[in-house]
């Protein structure tokens, strides 16, 4: 009968743990393994995957808290889900398997990945890579981008126009567009080198993190469904937002003896004290300002 070889004891004991292997002698029962759909070995210290090629039916794998630093999948042609999160990768080539719905690769130390043939994914987390750039413009399916903590000094997502979740924050980007992302709902982009950011016509955010980037004014009052706004350590002149954002009350929070708030709502009351700042129903988190002037508009 056909042997497949797997090199790795802790991945053989993983096969022996989940049915699939009685004998721990470095093979496995090709027929025992080549319908498997689904294959969840997460942190199982295994370092080599050599074998998972005979996995022939594979559509979920999951191999994510282990210590691999190569994977080939290029004969999982059948894989949908692939997490292979919390390894050692550097590279991950996934050219092969164009059925892939979902890809999360995030925390390794990838250097570059090319999802151009993943034309079905809909979501995909690269983030804590070392990704100096990123192409995901044949990527039109995508709902949820998360690239996190890598090095991108640009970000095109024009022809993204389904995403409703965008985390980009902890890069380089001097510049986002989402003029063509109407659908978003959260935005996180903080801590990059952005000094203007338009969400004018992303009118269902629900939550936006803008923090510590280089901005000097911001305007969400078109963003009517906006219940969280993080803002804080940019250079703002102003934010602009709309009187049903504030509500009848709020309260300022958390503030610095060095800034000076100027308010320009009208007849609302104000509460001075320590902490965070915070309204109601619209929770708007601002620290560390120099300056700070709210324009409410009618």
């Amino acid at each position: 009968m056909e042997k497949t070889r797997i090199s790795d004891k802790n991945f053989e004991q993983a096969l022996i743990d989940l049915g699939y292997d009685d004998v721990l002698d470095g093979y496995v029962l090709t027929d025992n393994i080549k319908n498997i759909t689904e294959l969840n070995i997460n942190s199982k210290y295994i370092s080599d995957l050599t074998g998972i090629e005979d996995f022939k039916a594979l559509t979920d794998l999951d191999c994510d808290g282990n210590q691999l630093a190569s994977l080939d999948v290029s004969k999982n042609t059948a894989l949908a889900s692939l997490r292979c999160s919390k390894n050692q990768l550097l590279s991950l080539d996934v050219s092969k398997n164009t059925a892939l719905v979902n890809l999360y690769c995030w925390s390794n130390q990838i250097t570059s990945l090319d999802v151009s043939k993943n034309t079905s994914l809909t979501e995909l987390c690269c983030s804590e890579n070392k990704l100096p750039s990123l192409d995901v413009c044949k990527n039109t399916a995508l709902a949820g981008l998360w690239c996190a903590k890598n090095q991108l000094t640009s970000l095109g997502i024009s022809k993204n126009t389904s995403l409703t979740y965008l985390y980009c924050p902890n890069n380089q980007l001097t510049s986002l567009d989402v003029s063509k992302n109407t659908s978003l709902t959260e935005l996180s982009c903080g801590i990059n080198q952005l000094t203007s950011l338009d969400v004018s016509i992303n009118t269902t955010l629900n939550v936006l993190d803008c923090w510590e980037n280089k901005l000097t004014s911001l305007d969400v009052s078109k963003s009517s469904a906006l219940t969280e706004l993080y803002c804080g350590d940019n250079q703002f002149a102003f934010v602009i937002v709309n009187d049903d954002q504030l509500g009848d009350r709020f309260e300022i929070l958390k503030m610095d003896d060095e800034v000076d708030l100027i308010l320009g709502f009208n007849n609302y009351k104000l509460t001075r004290r320590k902490g965070v700042q915070k309204f109601p129903i619209f929770n708007i988190v601002l620290e560390y300002f120099n300056k700070l002037k709210f324009n409410s508009l009618k």
